[in-house]
């Protein structure tokens, strides 16, 4: 099953349509962020898109692919190969090309920003102003800095208030 998954994960890596999908998601998280560069609106925003644009693509592609490989799978089904080893490894490609066209669609920028806003943070740290940016990510809520304390802003995610946007950040890489 895992040289299939990655045979066909090979093929669909090369593809054109999955390169398009991660390049088409790149451009328009980047133009929403060129457009309109404040992080709360820029986070929604974002969730609208990619609620709306991820599971259409999704879908039609996916139906597409195995409807295009079809008489390849008559091919694999009738070798001594495992029905199941077969549909895993054909549904596992799919996901993960998909995954990783929208985690590079959506988290380059995404990351870009979150370094700019620590970036911004800390400059602005410096002069002793407050941009009022901390725990963007999740809308939790109004994080406030205590002397070594600790803040959550999501599950799992512990926030310090010295590196609170670093680690901001990082959970917006991984959450989206």
């Amino acid at each position: 099953m895992l040289n299939l998954l990655a045979f066909m994960l090979r093929d669909l890596l090369r593809n054109r349509t999955v390169l398009a999908y991660a390049g088409l998601l790149l451009l328009l998280t980047t133009g929403l962020w060129w457009l309109d560069p404040a992080p709360d609106r820029l986070a929604l925003n974002l969730v609208n898109v990619t609620l709306l644009f991820v599971p259409l693509y999704t879908v039609i592609f996916t139906i597409t692919y195995f409807h295009n490989s079809r008489d390849f799978t008559e091919l694999l089904v009738v070798l001594p190969l495992p029905r199941r080893a077969v549909l895993l490894g054909q549904a596992g490609a799919v996901l993960l090309s998909l995954s990783g066209a929208l985690l590079l669609g959506l988290g380059l920028p995404l990351l870009l920003l979150a370094a700019r806003l620590a970036h911004a943070h800390a400059g602005a740290h410096r002069r002793g102003a407050h941009l009022g940016v901390r725990g963007f990510v999740l809308r939790a809520g109004a994080v406030r800095a205590r002397k070594n304390q600790e803040h959550r802003v999501g599950p799992g995610h512990v926030v310090y208030p010295g590196h609170s946007l670093r680690r901001a950040g990082a959970s917006l890489g991984v959450l989206v």
